[in-house]
């Protein structure tokens, strides 16, 4: 009997040395959204897990290309590397396909130093054009009767302004500048710039560029003046005048009944690196890329 106990603790503290000699290195890759480095989730605020990336560990002394483990993040973006030796260090290499992913300014690098058996070997990705500050200014248009020439048509506010609060506030142009009513609202970041595009409106004149009007604002300085940056000359006409009183009296402008939504301008937006302008032309049914910095006197209609 004595024997037997013996023969049985003894297998136990083999089997207790065999499962201490190999532990697993783990971790998540995760999108970054606010850049903090922390792998965000609540009600309000969630990131998400980014499936798809590539984990190679090699021994950390060791210069050979052969990695020891490999791993693929699942869809939460979690990965597992097996098989490797307790106690050991190891160097971890973090790939993805997808070329505008790129590594978190605030986490660990494509490139890692850890010890077999550590559980938050974790990275972060994100694409920088998405980066966005906590309380960042919104920018809208407004139309305005053609006497109003001192009120504001285009402005800007805190994203967490609530109810009446104008403390935030800040007009960008006003009635006098003459850029007409606007509807598509666009922002280059790395120039400060915006882009309004005009609109066809009932009992509202056109800007000083017409119903293909494009006009450039500077967001960082609201008393500069709005800039004639482009007009669309294929974005239709009227006749003119419409019968639109200068006054603010009430008008019929009945031809702009007939053509709302059939001419002028509609959206615009901006390419991610910021060289690119789409404006959508209503009155051709088509999208139309500008070159900003380049200005083409002919646009192209990509979509007929």
């Amino acid at each position: 009997m004595q024997s037997k106990k013996w023969g049985h603790l003894g297998l136990g503290i083999l089997l207790l040395s065999s499962q201490a000699a190999h532990a697993d290195i783990s971790g998540k890759v995760f999108r970054d959204f606010n850049s903090n480095g922390v792998f965000d989730t609540g009600a309000s605020f969630n990131e998400v897990g980014m499936a798809g990336v590539t984990v190679k560990a090699f021994a950390a002394s060791d210069p050979v290309s052969t990695p020891t483990s490999t791993a693929t993040s699942g869809v939460n973006g979690s990965y597992t590397l097996t098989g490797l030796t307790g106690g050991a260090s190891y160097r971890l290499e973090f790939s993805w396909a997808e070329s505008w992913l790129k590594p978190g300014v605030a986490s660990g690098t494509t490139v890692q130093f850890v010890q077999d058996g550590i559980s938050n070997a974790d990275m972060a990705v994100n694409n920088p054009a998405q980066y966005c500050q906590a309380n960042p200014e919104v920018a809208t248009t407004r139309m305005i009767p053609d006497d109003k020439v001192d009120k504001p048509t285009v402005l800007s506010f805190d994203y967490d302004s609530t109810g009446d609060d104008r403390s935030t506030l800040t007009e960008l142009a006003h009635g006098s500048d003459h850029i007409g009513s606007t509807w598509g609202v666009a922002y280059r970041r790395d120039t400060k710039k915006l882009y309004v595009s005009s609109v066809l409106r009932r009992h509202t004149s056109e800007g000083s560029l017409g119903f293909g009007g494009i006009y450039e604002l500077d967001a960082s300085n609201s008393a500069a003046a709005p800039v004639n940056w482009l007009s669309i000359t294929s974005a239709g006409s009227m006749t003119n005048p419409r019968g639109i009183p200068g006054d603010g009296s009430p008008s019929h402008d009945v031809e702009a009944y007939q053509k709302l939504g059939k001419m002028s301008l509609g959206d615009i937006d901006i390419s991610e690196d910021g060289k690119t302008l789409y404006v959508m032309n209503l009155n051709t049914r088509s999208l139309v890329p500008v070159d900003i910095d380049t200005k083409p006197e002919f646009c192209i209609n990509l979509m007929p």
